[in-house]
């Protein structure tokens, strides 16, 4: 188990980042982007002991394989992750977004991220895809 969390969604914790770096190098994956806003991704809530409070604009946590988790969110709702651990970087504008998340996966090509296929953030489909000609 990577995460442990309780039946009572009022209840949070601190996810477990070694377990979580231990099963990332066993599946040689570089890391874990987690990512949100609207309370689309209930798996992040649950995994990283988030409170279920509603995100009205996207965040982004990072553990990865080896290291310190690092977190990016809005300027707006920059207390959104502050119950994780890990470096935070914050954004408002879409430039902002797209350069601080080069920064929070860094060199890393090999990682997991659970995000719907329809992705409605122009900037987060380029980063994710990267330009076309």
């Amino acid at each position: 188990m990577i995460a442990r969390w309780t039946s009572n969604s009022n209840v949070t914790h601190m996810p477990d980042i070694s377990a979580i770096q231990k099963a990332l190098n066993e599946q040689k994956l570089d890391g874990w982007l987690f990512y949100d806003i609207l309370h689309r991704d209930a798996i992040a809530y649950r995994v990283l002991g988030l409170e279920h409070a509603m995100a009205k604009r996207r965040w982004f946590y990072m553990i990865p394989a080896k290291g310190a988790p690092r977190k990016l969110v809005h300027r707006i709702e920059a207390a959104a992750l502050d119950s994780l651990p890990g470096e935070k970087m914050v954004y408002a504008a879409a430039e902002e977004l797209e350069k601080n998340l080069k920064k929070l996966v860094g060199a890393r090509r090999k990682w997991r991220c659970n995000i719907r296929r329809r992705i409605r953030s122009r900037t987060f489909r380029w980063w994710m895809l990267g330009p076309s000609s």
